[in-house]
């Protein structure tokens, strides 16, 4: 109904009006639509924290607007962000898309890719504890061998049942 993109708009309208440059929004992880929602009015993805809500540790988003990121980047910021990397446990790099989410019970995951290009997928790296996930079961889950993430399909096929 706009009420929320009334709010966040009039509170980043105020901030600025009082000196604010670099406006910052975060959300849980693992609301898949806030995302999107902070990008509709020119936020990124700036960086990930971990927070405490009644006794558990939560993955938070911070979201930066891209023009508040530039500035405070300086003079130097080129056009094509940074590629994220991770490490195999042969020591090859892949390359992780933020942009390629699957949600997860304790944070997302994100596709990997051995090519920077990201054509070729390689497996998918857990948001929750930063670790590579080299394998899916038969019912297309994605676990985390490190810290227990799982991503449960949507799509259930009643054949199976």
């Amino acid at each position: 109904m706009g009420a929320g993109t009334g709010l966040f708009e009039t509170a980043v309208d105020r901030l600025h009006e009082d000196g604010a440059e670099n406006v910052m929004a975060r959300d849980l992880s693992d609301n898949a639509e806030g995302e999107g929602f902070f990008e509709k009015f020119g936020f990124e993805e700036a960086r990930q924290d971990r927070i405490e809500i009644g006794g558990e540790e939560h993955v938070v988003e911070l979201h930066a607007e891209t023009e508040a990121e530039a500035d405070a980047e300086g003079e130097d910021e080129t056009d094509s962000p940074a590629q994220e990397t991770a490490t195999t446990e042969d020591g090859e790099t892949v390359y992780i898309d933020r942009d390629e989410e699957l949600a997860g019970e304790s944070g997302p995951f994100f596709v990997a890719y051995t090519d920077e290009e990201r054509e070729e997928q390689y497996s998918f790296y857990c948001g929750n504890c930063e670790s590579l996930v080299e394998a899916v079961d038969s019912m297309e889950r994605v676990e985390c061998g490190t810290c227990g993430n799982l991503n449960k399909p949507q799509e259930w096929d009643g054949g199976y049942l």
